[in-house]
């Protein structure tokens, strides 16, 4: 069961994680990714590493040239 809208707290900095994840996990590129939501790159990195410290897990893999969802997400 969901909990009441009111009852649900979300900062703006969670919901700027949240946004930067859901584009890099669309786009698959933080290069694409960080054009979208108009910052740099180790900006969004940044904020993605938050996100999944905060969470406890990876979310996403990350090579030099590629990014996938981790089982975690997908």
């Amino acid at each position: 069961m969901l909990a009441p809208l009111d009852s649900i707290s979300l900062s703006c900095m969670e919901m700027r994680q949240l946004e930067a994840f859901t584009i890099v996990a669309t786009e698959l590129h933080f290069g694409r990714a960080a054009q979208r939501l108009h910052m740099g790159q180790p900006t969004l990195s940044e904020l993605v590493q938050r996100l999944e410290r905060e969470v406890g897990t990876p979310l996403l893999t990350r090579t030099t040239r590629r990014v996938a969802l981790t089982g975690a997400v997908a």
